[in-house]
């Protein structure tokens, strides 16, 4: 039988909240916060940090276990897509010529250069991240396997070099191909490929692990790896397009992957005790699906886009998404979740099968 997970880290869902808080302020167009798209990279090294480590917990893993994993994934992530997809279909419907931005969102496959991506709408183009992360889940249990049988340090050593190499391969775009730069930036290999950061820290940082020695200096350098990445992250959309974005990209995350090393070295302070962020951490798949659809509406229906228009669409965003996350996310996860492991356990507690001939 599958052995559990351990309980989560209330940090790393505080800093999930923060993340998600940072990127719809600053789709919501706020006066200089539109560094809060450094969340996104957040969100990346966390998704990595934290698959992986699911992962590791599912050895041995053969193809039953791949099985588990994705059906654990499809059971978190597609119900509440699916009703996202629907108000996407509604959207399209209104400002018309937008059914090919559709089905890019629904087949997952807006950060590929197959169609216009970069032209879709925002509450089309922000599910590019989405389909990254759900590349990565299909691919990268196969890569684990093979990960796994290296020593621990060697595993995540591998994992940096793949992140070092497509940076040289942005650099290439960025020098050679200008012109490619705008789609590379979501391409897997551009800005997604952060989620490589994370899955090195995974092989070798324990998910609840204690490290006495790094406990004071990690909790005093969590503030200023924060500052760090929004610094970055200002410095890159001041930038004049795409090369020096696709170049310099990558920098972004590596704040923010010391930063997740640190809240789980030092699991307190208040990312673990603001119930207001544990609550944003909590919704934030939700939150993060709908939040631009509910600016965009906001937007259309007053006619313009000021203050009052976006505080409106982001209150339409935080009750939209507390709906889905409660009515849809929660008993579907639930549902999925105790499915799937009455079959794994089933399977386990089988009796083998008797040759008869």
């Amino acid at each position: 039988m599958t052995r559990p997970l351990p309980g989560r880290i209330r940090a790393l869902t505080g800093l999930r909240g923060v993340a998600v808080a940072l990127v719809v302020v600053a789709h919501a167009h706020v006066q200089h916060l539109s560094v809060g798209l450094f969340g996104v990279d957040v969100f990346f090294v966390l998704s990595g940090f934290l698959i992986t480590h699911v992962l590791l917990e599912l050895r041995p893993f053969g193809a039953r276990r791949w099985g588990y994993f994705l059906g654990r994934r499809a059971a978190r992530l597609l119900p509440a897509l699916g009703i996202t997809l629907v108000g996407l279909a509604a959207w399209a419907l209104v400002i018309g010529n937008a059914g090919g931005c559709l089905a890019l969102a629904a087949t997952h496959t807006m950060d590929l250069p197959i169609g216009a991506a970069a032209s879709c709408p925002g509450p089309f183009h922000i599910t590019w991240s989405l389909a990254a992360e759900e590349q990565f889940y299909l691919l990268w249990p196969a890569l684990v396997v093979v990960l796994c049988r290296l020593p621990a340090r060697r595993a995540a050593a591998c994992c940096v070099a793949a992140y070092v190499g497509a940076w040289l391969l942005s650099e290439v775009v960025s020098v050679g191909f200008p012109h490619a730069a705008g789609w590379w930036n979501y391409f897997p290999a551009g800005r997604p490929s952060a989620l490589l950061l994370g899955a090195a820290l995974a092989f070798r940082l324990p998910l609840h692990g204690r490290m006495p020695t790094l406990h004071v200096s990690a909790r005093r350098l969590a503030v200023p790896l924060f500052l760090a990445g929004l610094v970055v992250t200002g410095v890159l959309l001041e930038s004049d397009g795409g090369p020096q974005q696709v170049l310099l990209g990558p920098l972004v995350a590596v704040p923010a992957t010391l930063l997740i090393a640190a809240l789980v070295v030092t699991p307190g302070g208040v990312l673990g005790r603001s119930r207001v962020l544990i609550w944003l951490g909590d919704i934030s798949y939700c939150l993060y699906l709908v939040h631009v659809l509910a600016l965009h509406a906001s937007r259309r229906m007053s006619g313009d886009d000021a203050v009052l228009t976006n505080v409106l669409g982001v209150l339409l965003a935080l009750a939209a998404a507390w709906t889905l996350h409660r009515v849809v996310e929660q008993p579907m996860r639930r549902r999925g979740y105790a499915w799937l492991s009455a079959r794994e356990a089933a399977r386990t507690s089988a009796p083998a099968p008797t040759l008869v001939g």
